[in-house]
């Protein structure tokens, strides 16, 4: 039986899509931050209700490593609400479940220790269902207590998530606060204020170890930025040897090499089989999940990981690592928030300049 269900609804205006969809947050999606903070809780299964079939094959095809996702495609004119919905899909797809967890990409970005306290509330105190509360404190939310209206009633219900219970036998409501590293995203108007919170809470989790990997994006890091193309397509871009030659050297300190780029290039490809890069991977548009997953499966910490980058989908991760970098031409947002910004440009050295770092780091300190 699938202990834990949470479901995610995509179904929303044109408007509220593209502020989850288009409109970015430290470089990703503001779904992206939601959904990732899903598959890596307690939750045994996670599905995603979307309402176009494109947006669906997109994201089967960027969350095609995350083997506890899934995504349902319900039309718009289908939609009534997500409470009936989401049991039609129970219903109709036969899903074995004991406890369903409903999550709202807006309004908050939560983490996943949020989701675990509302799954161990409804398990461990028997409860029939379980809000989300923002306003209660840890000390003033004593998460067994069923609360009466007269205790709620100066604090705010939010429903960034509820959840019940498959045991009708139960009766008892749970209210989980919500942990004090939630980001409040209801405010569009501020969005760079929220943006700033969000690389703060990120930068304050950083810590300092050896290196044991070094990520790299592509372009803009291994080239010059500049792609070259004729009537069939890409055609050409710019790779430094001197970089090449350091990766080469870097990895003689038991330095691994990992390549997490956006684009799926075969010029790439290529050039990565050459360096003899083992950890290569193409078309990652969510890169801070993907690494997330990465650092797991490697059972190392963000803080074994050096990272560098050139732009604003990379930021987030630049944020999260160990060591950050990014090449002299990188963009001024990334500049501003890495730990250090090379001398040299990228596809001009920047890679060989950076091995440099690590190896004399590595020895001096470790």
């Amino acid at each position: 039986m699938c202990q834990n269900i949470g479901f995610i609804s995509l179904v929303f205006s044109e408007k509220q899509l593209d502020h989850l969809v288009t409109r970015k947050l430290v470089g990703r999606p503001l779904f992206s931050w939601t959904l990732g903070t899903a598959i890596f809780s307690k939750l045994d299964q996670i599905v995603v209700l979307v309402s176009n079939d494109s947006f669906k094959v997109t994201l089967e095809k960027e969350y095609h490593w995350a083997s506890n996702v899934s995504f349902i495609n319900i039309q718009k004119n289908q939609f009534i609400s997500n409470e009936v919905n989401i049991s039609a899909i129970l219903v109709d797809n036969n899903f074995p479940f004991q406890n369903v967890i409903c999550i709202n990409p807006f309004g908050v970005i939560i983490e996943s220790i949020d989701l675990n306290n509302c799954i161990d509330t409804l398990t461990k105190n028997e409860c029939k269902d379980v809000y989300s509360i923002h306003g209660f404190t840890n000390q003033e939310c004593t998460l067994n207590n069923q609360f009466t209206p007269k205790h709620i009633d100066n604090f705010k219900i939010i429903n960034i998530f509820y959840a019940f219970s498959n045991d009708i036998s139960r009766n008892v409501t749970g209210f989980v606060p919500l942990s004090d590293n939630k980001i409040d995203t209801i405010n569009y108007d501020n969005f760079t204020i929220i943006e700033l919170k969000l690389i703060e809470k990120l930068k304050n989790k950083k810590h300092c170890a050896k290196i044991s990997h070094l990520v790299l994006d592509v372009d803009g890091v291994f080239t010059d930025g500049c792609v070259y193309y004729d009537a069939h397509g890409e055609l050409a871009k710019k790779f430094d040897m001197r970089d090449g030659m350091g990766l080469e050297i870097v990895r003689q300190f038991d330095v691994e090499i990992v390549v997490i780029t956006s684009e799926n290039s075969a010029l790439v490809a290529k050039r990565m089989e050459k360096l003899q890069i083992k950890h290569v991977f193409l078309g990652v548009k969510d890169k801070f999940s993907f690494l997330n997953r990465f650092v797991i499966d490697q059972q190392i910490c963000f803080s074994n990981v050096a990272y560098m980058g050139d732009d604003v989908n990379d930021l987030a991760n630049l944020c999260r690592v160990g060591w950050s970098f990014s090449p002299q031409n990188a963009t001024d947002v990334v500049k501003n928030h890495v730990d250090i910004v090379l001398k040299n440009d990228s596809g001009n050295g920047a890679i060989r300049e950076l091995t440099s770092f690590i190896i004399k780091y590595n020895q001096r300190i470790f």
